[in-house]
Protein backbone atom coordinates (compact mmCIF):
# COMPACT_ATOMS: atom_id res chain seq x y z
CA UNK A 1 0.00 0.00 0.00
CA UNK A 2 1.29 3.47 -0.83
CA UNK A 3 0.70 6.43 1.44
CA UNK A 4 1.96 9.93 2.08
CA UNK A 5 3.93 9.51 5.29
CA UNK A 6 3.50 13.18 6.11
CA UNK A 7 -0.23 12.50 6.35
CA UNK A 8 -0.87 11.32 9.91
CA UNK A 9 -4.22 9.74 9.02
CA UNK A 10 -2.56 7.75 6.20
CA UNK A 11 0.05 6.46 8.66
CA UNK A 12 -2.69 5.49 11.09
CA UNK A 13 -4.41 3.48 8.34
CA UNK A 14 -1.12 1.79 7.37
CA UNK A 15 -0.65 0.50 10.92
CA UNK A 16 -4.23 -0.53 11.60
CA UNK A 17 -4.57 -4.31 11.88
CA UNK A 18 -0.83 -5.00 11.50
CA UNK A 19 1.35 -7.07 13.82
CA UNK A 20 4.59 -5.46 12.65
CA UNK A 21 5.82 -2.40 10.82
CA UNK A 22 8.96 -2.27 8.69
CA UNK A 23 9.84 1.37 8.04
CA UNK A 24 12.19 1.92 5.11
CA UNK A 25 11.00 5.28 3.78
CA UNK A 26 13.46 8.18 3.98
CA UNK A 27 14.83 11.23 2.31
CA UNK A 28 18.12 9.70 1.23
CA UNK A 29 19.88 12.40 -0.72
CA UNK A 30 23.31 13.66 0.32
CA UNK A 31 22.16 17.30 0.30
CA UNK A 32 19.12 19.44 0.88
CA UNK A 33 17.51 21.63 3.53
CA UNK A 34 18.25 20.29 7.03
CA UNK A 35 14.63 20.94 8.08
CA UNK A 36 13.40 18.64 5.31
CA UNK A 37 15.65 15.81 6.53
CA UNK A 38 14.43 16.35 10.09
CA UNK A 39 10.81 16.25 8.96
CA UNK A 40 11.01 13.21 6.70
CA UNK A 41 13.57 11.10 8.52
CA UNK A 42 12.94 11.94 12.18
CA UNK A 43 9.47 13.42 12.61
CA UNK A 44 7.78 10.93 10.27
CA UNK A 45 9.53 8.05 12.06
CA UNK A 46 8.37 9.30 15.47
CA UNK A 47 4.79 9.65 14.23
CA UNK A 48 4.83 6.23 12.60
CA UNK A 49 6.11 4.64 15.83
CA UNK A 50 3.30 6.29 17.77
CA UNK A 51 0.69 5.07 15.28
CA UNK A 52 2.16 1.57 15.36
CA UNK A 53 1.93 1.53 19.17
CA UNK A 54 -1.63 2.88 19.13
CA UNK A 55 -2.64 0.26 16.57
CA UNK A 56 -1.35 -2.52 18.82
CA UNK A 57 1.62 -3.53 16.68
CA UNK A 58 4.08 -5.63 18.61
CA UNK A 59 7.16 -5.10 16.44
CA UNK A 60 8.76 -2.15 14.65
CA UNK A 61 11.79 -2.57 12.39
CA UNK A 62 13.56 0.59 11.32
CA UNK A 63 15.71 0.53 8.19
CA UNK A 64 18.60 2.76 9.19
CA UNK A 65 21.85 3.24 7.29
CA UNK A 66 25.53 2.40 7.62
CA UNK A 67 26.10 6.05 6.69
CA UNK A 68 25.89 6.74 10.43
CA UNK A 69 29.50 5.50 10.48
CA UNK A 70 30.67 7.47 7.42
CA UNK A 71 33.89 9.44 7.66
CA UNK A 72 36.20 11.10 5.16
CA UNK A 73 38.65 8.21 5.36
CA UNK A 74 38.66 4.51 4.58
CA UNK A 75 37.25 2.33 7.35
CA UNK A 76 37.50 -1.43 7.51
CA UNK A 77 35.84 -4.13 9.61
CA UNK A 78 33.11 -1.95 11.11
CA UNK A 79 30.50 -3.84 13.09
CA UNK A 80 27.19 -2.89 14.66
CA UNK A 81 28.95 -2.44 18.00
CA UNK A 82 31.19 0.35 16.65
CA UNK A 83 30.33 3.88 17.68
CA UNK A 84 28.70 6.02 14.97
CA UNK A 85 30.70 8.99 13.70
CA UNK A 86 30.86 11.83 16.21
CA UNK A 87 30.28 14.33 13.41
CA UNK A 88 27.89 12.98 10.75
CA UNK A 89 28.95 13.73 7.18
CA UNK A 90 25.58 15.13 6.18
CA UNK A 91 22.00 15.66 7.29
CA UNK A 92 20.95 12.26 5.96
CA UNK A 93 23.39 10.46 8.29
CA UNK A 94 22.53 12.79 11.18
CA UNK A 95 18.80 12.22 10.88
CA UNK A 96 19.01 8.47 10.26
CA UNK A 97 21.00 8.15 13.49
CA UNK A 98 18.54 10.35 15.39
CA UNK A 99 15.58 8.31 14.13
CA UNK A 100 17.35 5.04 14.90
CA UNK A 101 18.09 6.14 18.46
CA UNK A 102 14.44 7.11 18.94
CA UNK A 103 13.13 3.81 17.58
CA UNK A 104 15.46 1.78 19.77
CA UNK A 105 14.51 3.85 22.83
CA UNK A 106 10.91 2.70 22.35
CA UNK A 107 11.80 -0.98 22.78
CA UNK A 108 9.57 -2.67 25.37
CA UNK A 109 8.29 -6.18 26.07
CA UNK A 110 5.02 -5.44 24.26
CA UNK A 111 6.61 -3.31 21.50
CA UNK A 112 9.88 -4.78 20.28
CA UNK A 113 12.03 -2.54 18.12
CA UNK A 114 15.05 -3.19 15.95
CA UNK A 115 17.21 -1.28 13.50
CA UNK A 116 18.93 -2.75 10.49
CA UNK A 117 21.56 -1.02 8.37
CA UNK A 118 21.61 -2.46 4.86
CA UNK A 119 24.33 -1.15 2.60
CA UNK A 120 21.82 -0.14 -0.03
CA UNK A 121 18.24 -0.33 -1.10
CA UNK A 122 18.12 0.00 -4.86
CA UNK A 123 15.03 0.06 -7.01
CA UNK A 124 13.56 1.59 -10.12
CA UNK A 125 12.98 4.97 -8.44
CA UNK A 126 16.53 5.33 -7.08
CA UNK A 127 17.81 8.69 -8.25
CA UNK A 128 20.55 8.95 -5.64
CA UNK A 129 22.64 5.89 -4.83
CA UNK A 130 23.17 4.06 -8.10
CA UNK A 131 23.70 7.25 -10.14
CA UNK A 132 26.21 8.51 -7.54
CA UNK A 133 28.12 5.21 -7.56
CA UNK A 134 28.29 5.29 -11.36
CA UNK A 135 29.60 8.86 -11.28
CA UNK A 136 32.31 7.91 -8.76
CA UNK A 137 33.32 4.85 -10.78
CA UNK A 138 33.72 6.99 -13.91
CA UNK A 139 36.08 9.25 -11.93
CA UNK A 140 38.07 6.19 -10.83
CA UNK A 141 37.61 6.79 -7.09
CA UNK A 142 35.43 4.76 -4.76
CA UNK A 143 36.29 4.94 -1.03
CA UNK A 144 35.89 1.83 1.08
Amino acid sequence: MQADLEDSHAMEMLCKGQDSVIHAAALSKSWGPPERFDCVNVDVTRTLVEHAKSAGCSRFVFVSSPSIYAAMRDQLNLTESDTPSAKPLNDYARTKLAAEKFVLSQNAPDFQTAAIRPRAIVGPDDDVLLPKLMEMLKKGFLPL
